[in-house]
């Protein structure tokens, strides 16, 4: 008798097949828009803004990853960070990436917990779309700079609007100039806000070619605007009628070109605030204007790498090895050739065989050290730390590296893929590495110190007020140095010495800030052993 089908059963295997498939068609799709650079402009060898716009009509957890390529696209760095949205919710999340590549896309894609991908895009990038200089402007008509940069290549100007201005100070290393005409307050964020002076503030440099709200961003305040203009037919800095009558603020520098105020300009910190008496379009490219508000390259060399550590996998990845092997031989004891106790130990076996992959992994770690170089430097309660790991894989394999909290991380030297996680409190590197390849690891990150440490000049003293250090340091100001001593709530620098040629703290700084050495002999920097950075740390104080 044929047996009549049973649908209930097939419809079960079809569900199951459904639930177990690996499609994504359940999942939650995430949409995404990216944009790399500064209009569509990029600078190689640096920090280079990405902005990734992301929303979804669903609640979704997972992670936003950003792929670039290096080496001629031998290598691949992934950035991760965790992403959480709710239903119908928009975020802009935004990475300082190192671009090196101009022939690859960097790609997005949004990931699922369960690893499927939910959502991807890719930007493409041009070698036709890279310059030796950017100068980004926010207004109407843009400036003309020079057009060749100094070093050689071009100079190219980048138009801006509020919403591309980064939320992390790493993402302006691309920039060497920004021009702002207008800038509305109401269409700044917080973390804008902090970015653009924090940059300011360690080296970068702004010029205001319009009237900005005092009020908003009192720190650009260098020169106030008078009720009438001054005629500047004759100058040749301008091209212009007339310019804007400008009275500079106190401790503010004057810049006259016959008798009349063209500019002002001011320190910010260790950078520079310029307020100029025309709109940008009117400063032709040949104009001395340039000269004083464009940087001048000093590439960062950072530390040079260390000879290779590495020391003996022991401890618990040696102790797991030996209970390893010391069950295998149990096992293989208890068995002694009889099939019914094999039965019982091969489970054993099976389940000490798995473990091996894991040992493994774990005497990999064991033996690797990662070499850690680098400096903090703190301006006006911001700190601007930079990092440096060095490490070479005894062993083929992945390799996992755990770094500072930080905004920004390069990876370069021997490997094909490299995955970063950003988190909350560390940063997680996941590389594959052969056996002897080196690895070289940067990273970036900014912290808000409160209160302050303040370090100031004082009837030929250096006297410094930090709440965070206790321990004894120095100080090193035009070619001098002294140790610090308490006296009091503070720590007094008095009793000078030549610097020598060879100082542990002189050349931290120098890694960190390729301009140490006009730092140091423009302004007080008190030096502290910091373990946190493996280096030192460094408070800068403002030029007598």
């Amino acid at each position: 008798m044929r047996r009549k089908p049973r649908p209930g059963l097939a419809w079960g295997f079809a569900a199951a097949l459904v639930v177990l498939s690996p499609s994504s068609a359940w999942a939650v799709q995430v949409g995404l828009q990216a944009r790399v650079g500064w209009d569509g402009w990029v600078k190689y060898g640096t920090w280079n803004p990405v902005v990734v716009d992301v929303s979804a009509a669903e609640e979704f957890q997972g992670w936003l990853e950003v792929e670039v390529t290096q080496e001629f696209g031998t290598q691949r760095v992934q950035l991760r960070a965790p992403l959480q949205l709710p239903a119908g919710g928009r975020r802009r999340w935004q990475f300082a990436a190192w671009l090196s590549d101009a022939r690859r896309p960097v790609r997005v894609r949004a990931v699922d917990p369960a690893g499927r991908v939910v959502g991807e895009t890719e930007v493409g990038l041009s070698p036709e779309r890279a310059a030796a200089s950017l100068v980004g402007y926010l207004g109407d008509e843009p400036p003309v700079p020079p057009r060749q940069a100094e070093g050689g290549g071009s100079r190219v100007v980048a138009r801006l609007s509020e919403e591309d201005l980064p939320h992390r100070p790493s993402a302006y290393a691309s920039l060497d100039l920004l021009v702002l005409e207008r800038l509305d307050p109401t269409r700044v964020n917080a973390d804008q806000r902090d970015a653009l002076e924090t940059w300011v503030l360690h080296g970068g440099r702004v010029v205001a070619s319009g009237p900005l709200d005092p009020e908003a961003f009192p720190w650009m305040r260098i020169g106030r605007e008078a009720t009438a203009a001054v005629p500047a037919t004759d100058l040749v800095s301008v091209r212009a009628d007339a310019v804007q009558r400008l009275v500079p603020e106190p401790g503010r520098r004057p810049v006259l070109e016959r008798g009349r105020i063209v500019a002002v300009v001011g320190a910010h910190g260790l950078g520079q605030v310029a307020r100029w008496a025309v709109p940008a379009a009117r400063v032709p490219p040949t104009s001395p204007l340039w000269l004083l508000v464009l940087p001048r390259p000093q590439p960062q060399q950072g530390p040079p790498e260390p000879q290779p550590r590495a020391k003996a996998p022991l401890g618990t990845a040696a102790a797991w090895l030996g209970a390893y092997a010391l069950l295998w031989f149990l096992a293989t004891s208890f068995a002694d050739g009889r099939l019914s106790r094999w039965l019982v130990a091969a489970p054993v076996l099976l389940v000490a065989a798995a473990g091996i992959p894991a040992v493994a992994d774990q005497v990999r770690q064991a033996a690797t050290v990662l070499d850690v170089r680098g400096g903090r430097v703190v301006v006006d309660g911001r700190g601007w730390a930079r990092g440096w790991g060095f490490a070479v894989a005894p062993y083929r394999g992945p390799y996992t590296y755990t770094l500072p909290a930080a905004s920004a991380v390069w990876v370069s030297g021997q490997f094909e893929e490299a995955t970063v996680t950003f988190q909350p409190d560390r940063t997680v590197l996941r590389v594959w590495q052969e056996a002897g390849a080196r690895l070289r690891v940067s990273w970036e990150r900014m912290e808000r110190l409160d209160p302050a440490p303040t370090v100031r000049w004082e009837q030929e003293a250096v006297l410094v007020r930090d709440a965070g250090v206790r321990a004894e340091g120095l100080v090193v100001f035009r070619g001098r140095v002294s140790n610090l001593e308490p006296a009091g709530a503070e720590l007094v620098g008095r009793r000078w010495a030549a610097l020598p040629a060879s100082l542990e703290a002189v050349e931290a700084l120098r890694w960190v800030r390729a301009d140490a050495d006009t730092i140091m002999e423009v302004r007080p920097v008190a030096a502290f052993p910091d373990p946190s950075s493996g280096g030192w740390r460094f408070i800068v104080g403002p030029a007598p």
